[in-house]
């Protein structure tokens, strides 16, 4: 009357051990698949460049970057103007590598973003090192504050700039 099934979860009981190899085989091949385009996709991102400019234009070697990775580049034209002129030679460099040795005697610098480099002026800037030593390089500072008149103007407070050195004249107008 009542029949025992053969069958647990739709897999009939000869092919079951068969089926377990088939989905270890498949996660194998799932795993491999993914790891092979991963490398590519690193591949893809470390890109490489070869260039041989010499006394080129910044705008041209560039140009000549551009063609050969892919990625755009903004820069103004005063910071064209501004730039010096390009001799390098490289072959299969990481483009980081290569812009690193493109801007290293410029007065540029460049920041990557997806596939657009971004060229600007270098930012200056004064280490507190040098601004503390300003103080020892003034030996004395002498001098007289006048009205447009000429007449001397005591007590006016005279301050080296971008330190905290100051002093204030005397009753004759001088300073030292």
């Amino acid at each position: 009357m009542y029949r025992i099934s053969t069958k647990e979860l739709g897999i009939p009981v000869p092919i079951r051990p068969y089926f377990a190899k088939f989905l270890l085989m498949m996660r194998l091949i799932t795993f491999l698949m993914l790891a092979t385009l991963m490398q590519v996709s690193a591949t893809s991102i470390a890109q490489k460049v070869s260039l041989n400019a010499s006394n080129a234009s910044l705008k041209a070697v560039l140009k000549d970057i551009g063609k050969q990775c892919g990625y755009n580049f903004v820069i103004t034209e005063s910071s064209l103007k501004e730039s010096k002129l390009v001799t390098v030679r490289l072959k299969n460099v990481d483009l980081k590598a290569a812009l690193d040795e493109i801007f290293r005697s410029q007065v540029l610098t460049y920041s990557i973003d997806k596939t657009t480099i971004v060229v600007k002026e270098k930012e200056i800037t004064t280490p507190p090192d040098i601004l503390a030593a300003v103080p020892l390089l003034i030996n004395e500072v002498r001098g007289r504050v006048t009205d447009d008149g000429g007449t001397p103007l005591p007590g006016v407070s005279v301050k080296i700039k971008g330190t905290t050195i100051g002093t204030q004249t005397n009753d004759r107008g001088s300073l030292r």
